[in-house]
């Protein structure tokens, strides 16, 4: 430790000297208004005020006006404004993402933010930028001005497509991204058709990439730039597309085909564990679910851009898109996709304008979709209650919360055509469908099984339906991994080969239960792993900082106060102790959490014996031996993991864990913010975690099964073996 500090010590004493150039007593620019409504403003480097003698972070330019109507020459940058770091490592450093740098354009003073003049100190250099102008929107466009501003973001998408290049800036990089660089090459050279083969053995093949590298790709894919709106659309429109991270050059067809490699051969389903450690801290201390799918932004990036360029699309589906992706301006939700919208129509559906109230906005947005795109997708994007923010306080119970997550994940139901007409008058939507059902009872809502151990609730949901079961040809166990993956397509008897099936990874991953709370070790490692990466990535993000903005790097580094050197080394103490803590916890809470195992086991039990009446493998409840068995694998694999073990357990727990991570795969962060419930003719159903006994289970026509009380909206649900009903539509009033 003493010879670290002192090398820390004479780093940053070599760092104290100032490196940014004061430019506070320089006027500040003033925006021209521009000639036309097609205009635009593109930036070059000054090349009169540029010497191999000046300060790399004085960053000089000069403006200019062009035509997107004529053949104008330019690029375009692709960017997040704030944070660039996965919600993981924005807990630190915090004041990056909001300090403000200045630059000279045209001699005068214009302010960026941290991430946007990173790129401008890495591009100076260049000479594409030198020779070919570059379009950034932070600087391009008068920001205070909203009347510019709404004429400049609703030709986004021309701006984009007219770019010769789109420069797709990720951020600074660190060493973990050398990591990823190579992985994405290593990727690259794997072909889709031998992983789409049925021979492939993807548990080998994401065993023997070692963990290191996938935690670095997991890390490089978090960062906020694949969840970005804006990014949907930059990344559609471009001719050619150059991807930077830091020096780094990464090739986006590499991209491209690691999320391919990832979906065609599922391995992303036994890396869950490298996506939940990127989480926001605050989400990991509260036990919040985080979706488990890796590179799963890059694939709803992915996806969005297929949709955009795929010409059978309805224009009115595209949207829908940015209900899924984060935005800085709620607004964005709604005008950031528009352009997309009048490529295909011709006109806009909505006009720009910041000036307007958000209910506003959402509620003509909503209107003019369910109109004339003639569906009620829409509606599954309504979130849950509970999780609907002050912004939609005024908002009817139909219209989505723009500002909500999007939770519960929308099910898979494929929406029938309507054959009636919606009507919206006010804020009231008018539908037509059947009323089935009601709700009996409810299991605890998922988000709460884990931290409060409520499996044993669950269990005794599950053991004491209202009325006895209805026959079905599928066992009860079977059903309920159905209803937990929301399987519409197997909501209706199938043969057995044309239904897909996880009995295997369902059964694995309850024998796991009662191990994985038992030894409460295994999240454990994960935080580990993940303040492991936060502090390589702190060391990597404070020597950046130091050495490039010397003296004046402190206020973004340190907290007010702190010293650099101490609170580095502080840090790595405090995560030991924490650590040692949290390890002395869990010997003393062990025979509260092997109690709670016990009563999970014994839940089990019940179920299987409630089947007892089958051969054990007809249905999916492990028997007490096999559960018995698996905690004994499971400790055994423990020990392997560290270099001890029996060969046959170690094995034996290879291919428990695989199935387990099969099953998180497949259920994803679908059942944050749902629960489970009985409906009064015994029928297992999934719905909002808001729902309660009581509410109305209805058919809709165009839309499916929903949950509704009285006259509010509660989300769309899934029902096993729940059809259409008979009889004429009545109507459904929501507001």
């Amino acid at each position: 430790m003493d010879s670290f500090t002192s090398g820390m010590r004479d780093f940053y004493k070599a760092a104290e000297s100032p490196k940014l150039p004061d430019l506070s007593p320089i006027d500040e620019f003033t925006y021209r208004p521009l000639k036309s409504p097609t205009s635009i403003r593109v930036l070059r480097v000054d090349m009169d005020a540029q010497t191999e003698e000046t300060n790399p972070n004085l960053i000089t330019l000069c403006i200019e006006e062009v035509d997107l109507t004529l053949d104008a020459e330019f690029n375009a940058l692709s960017y997040v404004w704030g944070d660039d770091r996965p919600p993981l490592e924005q807990n630190y450093s915090t004041k990056r993402a909001t300090r403000s740098f200045n630059i000279l354009c045209d001699g005068h003073r214009m302010s960026v933010t941290y991430n946007l003049f990173c790129f401008l100190r890495r591009s100076k250099p260049l000479h594409s930028f030198r020779r070919v102008p570059l379009w950034i929107d932070q600087l391009c466009i008068n920001q205070a001005d909203k009347t510019e501003k709404a004429v400049q973001v609703a030709m986004m998408d021309r701006v984009y497509s007219r770019a010769r290049s789109v420069i797709s800036w990720l951020g600074e990089g660190r060493s973990n991204v050398d990591k990823a660089a190579r992985l994405l090459q290593r990727l690259a050279g794997i072909s889709q058709s031998v992983v789409a083969r049925p021979e492939f053995d993807v548990a080998k093949f994401v065993a023997d990439i070692p963990s290191a590298e996938w935690l670095a790709l997991g890390e490089f894919l978090a960062r906020p730039y694949f969840k970005r709106v804006w990014i949907v659309q930059e990344i559609a429109m471009a001719q050619h597309l150059v991807v930077l991270c830091g020096k780094h050059a990464i090739n986006w067809d590499d991209l491209v085909h690691c999320s391919a490699i990832l979906e065609e051969s599922k391995a992303w389903t036994m890396l869950s564990r490298y996506v939940s450690v990127f989480g926001a801290v605050k989400d990991q201390i509260a036990g919040v679910q985080q979706p488990l799918h890796f590179g799963g932004q890059l694939t709803d990036l992915l996806s969005a851009q297929n949709a955009i360029r795929d010409r059978s699309i309805p224009p009115s589906t595209l949207l829908l898109l940015g209900r899924q992706f984060d935005v800085t301006v709620t607004a964005d939700k709604f005008y950031a996709l528009l352009g997309l919208y009048r490529r295909r129509r011709g006109t806009m559906p909505l006009t720009v304008d910041y000036t307007l109230p958000l209910q506003s906005i959402a509620f003509s947005f909503a209107k003019h979709h369910i109109e004339t795109s003639n569906t009620l997708t829409l509606l599954t994007l309504v979130e849950d209650s509970t999780f609907r923010t002050q912004l939609s306080t005024s908002f009817p119970s139909w219209l989505p919360d723009p500002a909500a997550p999007l939770l519960p994940i929308p099910t898979s139901n494929s929406l029938s055509p309507l054959t009636t007409k919606p009507k919206i008058t006010c804020t009231t939507l008018t539908l037509h469908g059947r009323l089935l059902t009601r709700i009996s009872t409810t299991a605890p809502p998922w988000s709460t099984l884990t931290p409060s151990g409520s499996w044993h609730s669950l269990f005794s949901f599950l053991l004491n339906p209202t009325v006895p079961l209805p026959p079905s040809h599928l066992k009860n166990g079977q059903i309920l991994w159905r209803v937990l993956t929301a399987d519409s397509s197997s909501s209706v008897p199938k043969s057995p080969e044309l239904m897909p099936n996880l009995d295997i990874p369902f059964r694995s991953w309850l024998i796991s239960l009662p191990a994985a709370i038992a030894n409460p070790d295994l999240p454990l490692k994960d935080r580990m792993m993940a303040e492991a990466m936060q502090q390589s990535s702190r060391l990597d993000d404070i020597e950046f900082d130091m050495l490039v903005f010397g003296q004046d790097a402190k206020e973004m580094v340190l907290p007010p106060g702190g010293n650099v050197v101490d609170d580095v080394i502080k840090g790595s103490e405090l995560r030991d102790d924490y650590t040692e803590r949290r390890e002395r916890a869990a010997r003393w809470e062990k025979r509260d959490d092997i109690k709670l195992a016990g009563l999970v086991e014994e839940g089990l039990r019940k179920l299987w014996e409630v089947d007892g009446e089958y051969h054990e493998d007809e249905d999916v409840w492990p028997s007490p031996g096999e559960v018995r068995r698996g905690q004994e694998v499971l400790d055994g694999f423990r020990f392997a993991e560290a270099g001890d073990g029996d060969v046959t357990e170690d094995m034996e727990g290879w291919r428990l864990r695989r199935e387990v991570d099969r099953w998180d795969g497949a259920v994803g962060g679908r059942l944050e913010g749902r629960r489970l419930f009985w409906t009064q003719g015994g029928l297992l159903g999934i719905g909002g975690q808001a729902v309660e006994g009581g509410d109305e289970v209805w058919w809709v026509d165009g839309l499916g099964t929903v949950v509704v009380r009285g006259t509010r909206f509660m989300g769309v649900a899934f029902v096993w073996g729940l059809g259409e009903g008979e009889g004429e539509l009545r109507e459904l009033v929501l507001e």
